[in-house]
């Protein structure tokens, strides 16, 4: 067969296409919050994507020799030049991307920053910066800002 399927609907006869493609496996990210305590305030550490220019985590595709976690640690030091101390997961969360139509599942986990590099390897086309919790969550697409969120709540009870 040729990949197309004939029906007879109502009273005019249509040809309709009907895909073969199988559905490609969803792709796993790991992603990080980097939170620094300033002064007893927490901070939350932004990229900017290189695709749409908007803030978000550092993110990327989970490398086959690597955990997930230790993935999204070395998205951190890529993509914004982050060192530090990684918790146990927080979520995770699915988004379709919109250059391929692929479903992407990120699993998300906290990092306390302990050393902010000046040169790493995307720092020449990617911008990086620090901001009050407030102004990530509203910088942030939803998904991101409720994970902000609950890691804000870790952070005022003492829990991080």
């Amino acid at each position: 067969m040729n990949g197309l399927n004939y029906g007879n609907y109502g009273t005019d006869d249509m040809l309709i296409s009907i895909s073969l493609k199988p559905k490609k496996k969803p792709r796993i990210q790991g992603a990080v919050i980097p939170w620094i305590d300033e002064g007893g305030k927490l901070k939350i550490i932004l990229v900017r994507s290189s695709h749409s220019g908007k803030w978000g985590l550092p993110k990327g595709g989970v490398e086959d020799h690597l955990s997930k976690k230790q993935s999204a640690e070395l998205e951190a030091l890529e993509e914004a030049g982050l060192k530090g101390v990684l918790g146990k997961k927080l979520d995770s969360y699915k988004y379709i991307k919109g250059k391929t139509g692929r479903e992407q599942i990120v699993h998300v986990y906290p990092m306390r920053v302990t050393e902010i590099l000046n040169k790493y390897l995307e720092s020449e086309w990617r911008e990086r910066k620090t901001f009050d919790v407030k102004k990530a969550i509203n910088l942030v697409n939803k998904k991101q800002a409720a994970l902000i969120k609950r890691l804000f709540s870790q952070y005022k009870a003492g829990i991080l």
